[in-house]
Parts: C-alpha cells; sequence; structure tokens
C-alpha cells in the first residue's frame, strides 16, 4: 500500500470513528430527553429498539475492529428498521434521521473498500 492510499485509508478510518461516536453522541440524549424507562415499550418498539439504536451502534462498535463486519450489520439494522416500520404502517419513517445517524457506516465500509483495493493493488 503506498503512503498516498495508506493515508486517505487512516483518514477515512478515523473519521468513521469520530463519526460513530458524535452520532451514538446525538442519539443518547433523546433517550434521556424523553425520560426513557424500559417499562414504557410495547414489544413491538422492543423490536424496532432492537435495530434502531441498539443495532445501528453495535454495527458502528463491531466496525472499529471490522469495517466491513461493522459496516454491513450496521446497514442489515437500518434495512431491517425500515422494513419493519413499513410493514407495520405502510410507510417509510419520515425524514433522513435514521438513515443520518447510521451514515458513519458508509464511511466504514468505503475504508474497508479502499485498504482492501490499495492491499490487491500492492500483490
Amino acid at each position: 500500500m503506498n503512503h498516498n492510499n495508506k493515508s486517505a485509508v487512516t483518514v477515512l478510518r478515523w473519521a468513521a470513528r469520530l463519526a460513530s461516536l458524535a452520532s451514538l453522541g446525538m442519539i443518547l440524549p433523546f433517550f434521556i430527553g424523553e425520560r426513557f424507562s424500559p417499562l414504557q415499550p410495547t414489544a413491538r418498539d422492543w423490536a424496532l429498539f432492537a435495530f434502531f439504536p441498539f443495532g445501528i451502534y453495535a454495527g458502528m462498535l463491531l466496525a472499529w475492529w471490522r469495517e466491513d463486519w461493522g459496516g454491513c450489520v450496521t446497514v442489515a439494522c437500518l434495512l431491517a428498521f425500515y422494513a419493519m416500520n413499513f410493514a407495520d404502517s405502510g410507510k417509510l419513517p419520515g425524514g433522513p434521521s435514521f438513515a443520518i445517524f447510521a451514515s458513519p457506516c458508509a464511511l466504514f465500509l468505503l475504508s474497508s473498500l479502499l485498504a482492501r483495493r490499495t492491499c490487491e493493488a500492492r500483490n
């Protein structure tokens, strides 16, 4: 891997990590501000929570060690969250906020792809 590509991978990797921390840091206040109580949500709510935010953030944390796997878990959880919402209500959740909170996965996946391509080019 040449120096420029290695630097680009490093920059993308750290941008993804910082963005994932920022995303997590922005969603936690929503739970605190809403005085989230585990006794209030229904079974359906818990199923949705399994995908967003819990699955999303599990994927992002995994991506700190395995960018490709973590990015894929994040995308899968976001798609499952949207599918479950659509199946339940017949429409997708309004606004881009859910996708925005999950967006660091794109940087993780891009970093993984770039790292893999530069390693293959070296061989």
